[in-house]
């Protein structure tokens, strides 16, 4: 039999379970809400928590992507990875570091720890460490005491902090007047960085699809939408979530780059983006 190992593991950050730990030894799994305490076995992960769907996703192995990718499966809750709403019949992959959203439970997927006991010797004994007293010097006057290190500010390089136009993969083309905006619609500061992105219908910002706002000469931006908010800066990713009059959030490192990479390739979809020019949006 094929000894098959992803060297995952799926641990719980928040939720009734929180600090569960489930190593990762199948290629499939069901994941979902228990209905009792013995609603366990190979390839389901169920959760006792009540904002879980029964069938909430349906996660295998994707060989060819060497990971996981994670199916929607319910219109009861919603499920997110790293900030961003699953919709059903759009899998999406799962890498070690994904945070994974299922109702109010999150959970983040992370490399396997196992528990090692190292082994002592035959023959040693367990002595318990001791530390050396501590000494004070004969004179304190004489101790040396570095100067504290201040390091000078750093200044955004100029042409860095922004998102110019090679960013998109796909083609830009200005809108003329009395056009109908449909799909992603991009508009651009004047030295041509990146200013907003959206989705729009019927001429108007949909209120289903998220919009990325980024500030000028500096890395920092967020994401709105109907239900979420997703700001970045610092290093940080938050993300707000507003669902039933309750308010969730959580946080995790991620690059400038990668989130913005994220956010655009989230919103633009492969269609085509339209151009904006200044002075012209809707």
């Amino acid at each position: 039999m094929e000894d098959w190992q992803p060297g995952l593991q799926l641990r719980v950050l928040k939720g009734n379970q929180q600090g569960l730990v489930i190593p990762l030894r199948e290629r499939s799994y069901v994941l979902g809400r228990a209905i009792s305490h013995e609603d366990l076995g190979p390839g389901r992960i169920f959760f006792h928590d009540p904002t879980v769907a029964l069938v909430q996703a349906v996660m295998h192995w994707d060989a060819s992507r060497d990971s996981y990718v994670i199916s929607h499966e319910t219109d009861r809750s919603q499920s997110w990875i790293s900030g961003l709403p699953l919709a059903r019949g759009s899998p999406r992959p799962v890498k070690s570091g994904s945070r994974l959203k299922f109702g109010k439970l999150v959970a983040v997927l992370e490399p396997l720890h196992p528990l090692v006991v190292p082994a002592l010797p035959p023959g040693a004994l367990e002595v318990e460490p001791t530390l050396n007293p501590w000494v004070a010097p004969a004179n304190p006057t004489e101790v040396p005491v570095e100067p504290e290190k201040t390091q000078p500010p750093q200044q955004p390089e100029a042409g860095h902090n922004g998102v110019d136009r090679s960013w998109f993969r796909c083609k830009l083309y200005d809108t003329r007047e009395g056009d109908r905006l449909e799909g992603p619609v991009a508009e651009f500061f004047p030295d041509g960085q990146l200013k907003r992105l959206g989705t729009y219908s019927r001429g108007k910002l949909s209120s289903t699809h998220n919009q990325l706002l980024l500030e000028h000469g500096k890395q920092v931006g967020r994401v709105k939408s109907d239900f979420n908010e997703c700001a970045y800066s610092d290093g940080m990713e938050v993300v707000t979530t507003h669902l039933e009059d309750e308010i969730d959030y959580f946080e995790e490192e991620t690059s400038w780059e990668a989130w913005v990479r994220k956010w655009i390739d989230q919103i633009c979809s492969g269609q085509t983006v339209s151009l904006v020019n200044q002075g012209n949006r809707p």
